[in-house]
């Protein structure tokens, strides 16, 4: 499945767009969001040398419903807001694609991490455009999670064939020894084998399909 990130340039309107623009080199991360009806709520933590202006204009925007400060200190807030304006949680929500967190944001541009497939990615990008954000794609790569490709049986054999030689080149181990260490006949030792190389050979083919063609 493969894995995302994208620089997405918050529209006029948003309060964290239009702070973080205001005040240069505040950063803000969203730990922590969740959709309450009409409405989103977020647990922010933001970083800024003009902390007191930068939770003023928070509180001051038109977006903003409320403003609770978990802990402040000089240079760094922890706050929990609620926004009617939640754009980048109603794009995620409309594509059933989940936005990995936390979220960073600086000088009106958010970075996205999100793993889906290649159908709800483009669904997601059409969110942000219908919703007046513009993106740029900074990669996209496969990823693959072993874990639960193979069965226990599958795995131990490739394991072992992998130990003994077998995948070489050339090969230290032959089909025969390897049933025989294992203690099975070579017609099954060949087909668990050939079962286990056709899963990996389809993860790879597949991964590789999701990955852009070069130039």
């Amino acid at each position: 499945m493969p894995q995302a990130e994208l620089q997405v340039t918050l529209p006029e309107g948003t309060w964290v767009g239009d702070v973080s623009r205001a005040y240069e080199g505040a950063v803000f991360e969203v730990l922590a969001t969740v959709p309450a009806q009409d409405r989103g709520v977020g647990l922010i933590e933001i970083q800024a040398s003009a902390l007191e202006s930068v939770l003023d204009a928070v509180r001051a925007h038109d977006t903003i419903l409320t403003v609770d400060e978990q802990a402040v200190t000089d240079r760094r807030a922890l706050i929990r807001c609620e926004t009617d304006r939640p754009l980048l949680l109603l794009s995620s929500g409309s594509a059933g694609v989940p936005i990995e967190l936390p979220i960073r944001i600086s000088n009106g541009e958010a970075t996205l991490s999100v793993t889906a497939p290649r159908d709800r990615l483009s669904a997601l990008s059409e969110q942000l455009e219908s919703f007046g954000m513009s993106y740029e794609l900074t990669y996209i790569r496969a990823t693959s999670d072993p874990t639960g490709l193979l069965t226990d049986r599958q795995h131990a054999m490739v394991a072992r064939a992998a130990e003994l030689g077998y995948y070489s080149v050339p090969r230290d181990c032959t089909l025969s020894e390897l049933a025989a260490d294992l203690g099975i006949a070579k017609s099954t030792a060949s087909e668990v084998l050939a079962r286990a190389e056709s899963k990996v050979v389809g993860r790879y083919l597949e991964d590789a399909a999701t990955l852009p063609a070069d130039d």
